[in-house]
């Protein structure tokens, strides 16, 4: 029975600033980042297991609201380097004048727009969890 206690104790402890950059926020971030750049080639593969439990531990350990910041300053961060590219492809398109970098433009931000709803698709119900876990809990 002491044993439960044990785990609830350590659940609840709160993460230091670098226990929760270094256990918590690396690894989710890596995972993000992959989903977000739809690198296959790059990807190494995690368990929705293991992150909904680093979610879990963040938030029982009270860095909810840290955690939501930070993704949304993933996913900020994510669009502005998107926002860039197409700039310079329609920048590439404008001086060119051609149809062939319309066309590149065209299917470019098409390609971006795929890749970040499916990014998306696979991220909001992890973080949808974590808002779940969190109200149930109270």
């Amino acid at each position: 029975m002491a044993e439960g206690y044990d785990f609830l104790r350590f659940l609840f402890t709160k993460y230091s600033e670098s226990e929760y950059l270094t256990e918590a926020w690396t690894p989710i971030h890596e995972t993000l980042k992959q989903f977000l750049q739809n690198s296959s080639e790059n990807f190494q593969s995690m368990s929705y297991q293991t992150i909904y439990c680093q979610i879990y531990k963040s938030t029982c350990k009270g860095y909810k609201e840290r955690l939501f910041d930070d993704l949304k300053k993933l996913i900020i961060e994510h669009c502005q380097n998107i926002k860039l590219q197409l700039d310079e492809s329609m920048k590439r398109m404008i001086d060119d004048r051609s149809n062939r970098h319309k066309n590149i433009y065209i299917l470019q931000f098409i390609n971006y727009l795929h890749q970040f709803q499916r990014a998306i698709d696979v991220i909001a119900p992890l973080f949808h969890y974590l808002v779940s876990v969190f109200v149930f809990k109270i």
